[in-house]
């Protein structure tokens, strides 16, 4: 609600009052349809900043259970598998068997923390290359 309520106060300071021979009502219908636009677009941002505090709220139960984890990066990529195996069972059983689809997003979150996982190794490995002066990894 608050990203809507900051983006529609936006869009109104940047409307101005009636301009070059504007009526009122042609003024508020130009208001009506730029804070319609900008409520839309910020409704699609609150979607993408719950699941991404979703992904990272996992990544933390993950962190808590297995402590922090570095693994090559085949076993990564299956580690990561077994994961996307997990989200593609559960949107089988969606799709056919009417499952919940929480169940599928559930799982799909699970990929996204692992993949977050992945990046972190990578980036740690990156800054502490550049630490000691070495190339990229």
């Amino acid at each position: 609600v608050d990203v809507v309520a900051r983006a529609l106060c936006s869009a109104f300071a940047q409307m101005g009052g009636p301009q070059n021979g504007e009526t009122f009502d042609e003024w508020a219908a130009r208001v009506d349809r730029a804070l319609a636009l900008s409520a839309m677009a910020a409704m699609r941002a609150v979607p993408t900043e719950a699941a991404l505090a979703d992904v990272a709220h996992e990544r933390q139960r993950q962190h808590e259970k297995w402590g922090v984890q570095r693994h090559g990066w085949g076993d990564w990529m299956a580690i990561l598998g077994e994961e996307f195996g997990e989200a593609s069972k559960a949107a089988v059983e969606v799709t056919f068997n009417g499952a919940s689809v929480a169940d599928l997003r559930a799982e799909l979150i699970h990929v996204a923390a692992v993949a977050l996982q992945i990046v972190e190794h990578i980036d740690e490995i990156a800054a502490r290359t550049a630490r000691q002066g070495g190339q990229d990894i």
